[in-house]
């Protein structure tokens, strides 16, 4: 017989209005919310990680604090579109740079299980995270191209540039929510299954690639796009797939191919 997972403990600690966040869609939680205002916490022992409001003004940080102070070992995640870097010194474990309504399950999903997985070491893995994601998000967003990572073991895409939503015509929220599949849709049927392969391959190999595929946008329009991927291996196995796509519609009607 097969294990059944348990599911994780999270505390999700409100700004005050508990109908502004939609973490109770997520899957593989067992969610609870309290008020930053309760005077009463669950214990520490019983909670696996906690979700912390911290959008708007610096007392939302300070609560930050306060949480860290009764939770010491546990891991906090903190939704900061501003604050990131404040809230990482208050003691969170990572952060999402959005408000809590409009982050993506998907992602919140992954940082809670990156986290609890990572032990929650307060701060150990955060400065590294968020560097990742300030990186990433200040080069792609002075960049024309593309950036994406997609996660070879989870099967989600765990980031994707701007760019996208103007070469693709569909919002990035999109992506990171229905995932791949939502990717395949997009290439154009004839391509579809060389992408396909590509990315099937990078499970078990580490090689570059550069393949040009055609998509269809919502509206119709087709697109040819350069995309330039490579795999990251972790512990041995490709855990991670890399793309810098470009959009070379005009240099092939310039040519005629």
């Amino acid at each position: 017989m097969q294990a059944v997972a348990t599911p994780l403990d999270v505390v999700y600690v409100s700004g005050g209005d508990r109908a502004e966040t939609t973490i109770a869609k997520q899957g593989g939680f067992q969610l609870s919310t309290v008020s930053r205002d309760e005077g009463t916490w669950p214990d520490g022992g019983q909670v696996d990680c906690l979700l912390v409001d911290a959008v708007g003004t610096d007392e939302r940080i300070e609560t930050v604090e306060r949480v860290r102070g009764q939770y010491p070992s546990t891991p906090i995640v903190v939704f900061t579109p501003d604050r990131a870097e404040r809230a990482l010194e208050a003691g969170a474990t990572d952060v999402v740079r959005s408000r809590p309504g409009e982050a993506p399950d998907p992602l919140v999903q992954q940082r809670v299980e990156n986290v609890c997985e990572a032990g929650g070491v307060p701060g150990a893995a955060s400065q590294d995270a968020y560097t990742h994601e300030d990186l990433l998000s200040n080069l792609s967003e002075n960049l024309q191209d593309v950036i994406w990572v997609y996660n070879l073991q989870t099967g989600r895409t765990e980031f994707v540039s701007a760019a996208y939503e103007e070469i693709w015509g569909w919002p990035r929220e999109r992506l990171l929510t229905d995932g791949v599949e939502l990717f395949y849709e997009t290439v154009h049927p004839d391509d579809r299954e060389r992408v396909r392969r590509v990315i099937s391959n990078e499970r078990s190999e580490s090689h570059s690639h550069e393949i040009t595929y055609r998509i269809r946008r919502p509206d119709g329009e087709v697109r040819w796009i350069q995309d330039r991927t490579f795999s990251i291996p972790e512990d041995s196995k490709q855990k991670r797939m890399v793309g810098v796509a470009r959009d070379v519609t005009d240099e092939r009607n310039a040519s005629g191919s």
